[in-house]
């Protein structure tokens, strides 16, 4: 299941732990289907962009980002102020 840019959904911040593990947020995981031993596709943008995609997803996410993609990154710039919300400062 694919989530387009209207319905772009922040669902909070991760930590990595010592072994180098996150946990995907429950209602993430629920929201797009992933279940134990789903494979998850790591890619990032820019070197400051890290994305998770379900594997069997890989093919339909690129066709919609091409057909959305001024409403995707719209959808992005709007949503920094809320991602700000959810990371814990580091001090």
């Amino acid at each position: 299941m694919f989530v387009s840019p209207a319905e772009h959904k922040i669902y909070g911040s991760v930590t990595v732990n010592a072994k180098w593990q996150i946990v995907i947020p429950a209602d993430a995981r629920e929201r797009l289907g992933i279940k134990p031993w789903d494979q998850l596709l790591v890619t990032s943008k820019w070197d400051i962009v890290l994305w998770l995609i379900k594997a069997d997803n890989l093919e339909e996410f690129v066709t919609k980002i091409e057909q959305d993609s001024p409403g995707f990154f719209e959808n992005c710039r709007q949503d920094i102020h809320k991602l700000k919300a959810h990371v814990p400062s580091q001090k």
